[in-house]
């Protein structure tokens, strides 16, 4: 229960608004290996198309431990995807970690998709699925206005602000991935950041907190996009007007 209450409280933190449900079990469905059967039959029954782009099943210490297979669910039901991860207790210390095995998992899925084929284009994206400025993804937790101000030291240097990965909708992996940089905003999103590589893309560490640290990071961002350094600086005097 301890687990549950966890699980739906990260699912609403920042207003992710994302649905848990709960696949009961107990010593005898483990060793017999009922509570597999029960998990699937519990994903076939939500896989709904009208209701959900994605459902994530997550194996907890018990089930981990047990070796419940959850990597032999199909991978896609009535068009729903579906993924199943491991996130143990004992092996996953932080809310924070445990987002980022969720979000590698997601993005690793996502770019699987982009590399079989045409994706749907995300929210803001023209006809030809191309974004209006170059942007950075956004990677960790912040609070909901914290990518307009970022946005805004960007649009100077002519970039944009992308999504914020643990993302709110599917297609907005897509755009993630589509970026230009990644800014790793947040420690510990280690496998997301696999998967940025892996996609090709830079990865800028720390975030734009304090005078010293937000004229670093300015600075990171405008070497991996090459930025111009009057662009930069442009950004830089709006942001840090002399003292």
């Amino acid at each position: 229960a301890c687990c549950v209450y966890g699980l739906t409280f990260t699912s609403h933190f920042y207003g992710a608004k994302r649905s848990v449900g709960y696949v009961p079990f107990n010593s005898e469905s483990l060793v017999t290996g009922k509570l597999f059967e029960d998990i699937r039959e519990a994903v076939h029954k939500e896989a709904d198309p009208a209701k959900y782009d994605a459902i994530v099943i997550i194996n907890l210490c018990v089930p981990t431990a047990s070796g419940v297979p959850l990597q032999i669910l199909p991978k896609d039901i009535n068009g729903v995807r579906i993924i199943g991860i491991d996130v143990p207790g004992f092996g996953v210390p932080t809310h924070a970690e445990a987002k980022d095995v969720l979000a590698g998992a997601m993005l690793k899925y996502a770019r699987s998709e982009v590399l079989a084929g045409p994706v749907q284009a995300p929210r803001g994206y023209d006809k030809a699925g191309h974004s209006h400025k170059p942007t950075i993804a956004l990677l960790g937790e912040v609070f909901p206005a914290d990518p307009v101000i970022i946005g805004m030291m960007l649009e100077p240097m002519g970039l944009a602000a992308g999504p914020v990965v643990p993302t709110r909708e599917w297609r907005e992996l897509y755009a993630a991935l589509d970026c230009t940089a990644v800014a790793a905003i947040h420690p510990f999103y280690t496998a997301s950041i696999r998967e940025f590589e892996a996609a090709g893309r830079p990865i800028v560490g720390s975030a734009p907190v304090g005078y010293d640290g937000t004229e670093a990071w300015l600075q990171a961002i405008g070497q991996v996009t090459n930025t111009p350094q009057e662009q930069i600086d442009a950004a830089k005097n709006r942001f840090l007007p002399a003292i």
